[in-house]
């Protein structure tokens, strides 16, 4: 027998045996190996794919939240736009109205100015109609106080007065009562031809206060001038117990020797309260509006280096 043959029969008596005693042959156990690391791998490719999962189920709720926020967004920008449009819209008309008010209000204070210099000048008239007015009635006296008697001849009875208490044989120009017939013992106003005769007369007055008590004589003012007198009178009751000789001299005080005018009334020792004309509630009316007492008194205001006049 050849060396060759006699080899063959026993490796297969050999596998033989082992393949009867139940041993896995090597490729099957790699064949096992190869099947449990692939099984390995799916159970981790299956664990990353859950992890996948959930990732996309997040950002898919991820982009409706956003989606939801980007509509909400696009709503309130669109709202905001329309708001803003409005707003522009409001805040040209407000500056086409403003324009249009400081286009007024120029000519307001153009308009202002030409009132002040109009108040001026009429002030400037009234006090020159004023002072030709007394000048006029400066040769004028009123009595107030005199009996009257139904047709009396009223030029004989202002003689007979002035030479009975003055001694003065007056020549009178015109002489007459002032006033409704009605009213009782009314005022007379009386005119002399000559002014010295006036003046002898209203320089002896006080004798009225000895023959004729209650009857007294002054000076013939203007509407105007009266208005002021009296608005000084309080001034001047206030003062009568500082200076016995305080009077009215026309439309100013005469204190200590010298005249206050309402231009320098300030300067009297006097409460400017004591002096009021009257009160009205939380209002004090002072001297009139040409008393710097008066809060009516007008004064120089300067505002934008422009100057006003404000009463």
């Amino acid at each position: 027998m050849a060396p060759g043959d006699s080899e063959t029969p026993s490796r297969g008596k050999k596998n033989k045996r082992a393949d009867s005693s139940g041993t896995t042959p090597p490729s099957s156990k790699k064949e096992v190996k190869r099947t449990k690391s692939e099984m390995e791998k799916l159970d981790l490719i299956e664990g990353k794919l859950e992890i996948l999962v959930g990732i996309k189920e997040k950002v898919d709720k991820m982009s409706e939240v956003r989606a939801m926020e980007d509509t909400v967004m696009t709503e309130k920008f669109d709202d905001l736009k329309q708001s803003i449009e409005f707003l522009s819209k409001s805040l040209l008309e407000i500056k086409s109205e403003l324009k249009e008010t400081k286009k007024d209000i120029t000519h307001l204070h153009g308009m202002k100015e030409d009132i002040i210099v109009l108040r001026n000048q009429n002030q400037k008239l009234v006090q020159r109609i004023t002072y030709m007015e007394d000048y006029q009635r400066r040769d004028n006296i009123v009595i107030t106080g005199l009996a009257e008697i139904n047709g009396e001849n009223c030029r004989e009875k202002c003689s007979q007065l002035f030479k009975e208490c003055f001694n003065v044989e007056a020549e009178l120009t015109r002489a007459h009562r002032l006033g409704p017939a009605s009213v009782k013992n009314r005022k007379m106003i009386v005119r002399f031809k000559y002014f010295k005769d006036k003046e002898m007369i209203m320089s002896r007055r006080r004798v009225l206060k000895e023959k004729h008590a209650g009857v007294y004589i002054d000076d013939d003012y203007s509407v105007e001038t009266l208005r002021r007198r009296n608005s000084l009178r309080p001034v001047v009751n206030l003062l009568k117990p500082l200076d016995e000789r305080t009077h009215l001299r026309g439309d100013k005080i005469w204190y200590k020797g010298r005249l206050y005018s309402h231009n320098n009334i300030i300067q009297l020792p006097i409460d400017p309260h004591q002096a009021c004309t009257a009160t009205q509630g939380d209002v004090t009316l002072f001297s009139g509006i040409y008393s710097r007492l008066s809060n009516l008194y007008p004064v120089e205001l300067i505002v934008d280096d422009r100057k006003w006049s404000v009463v």
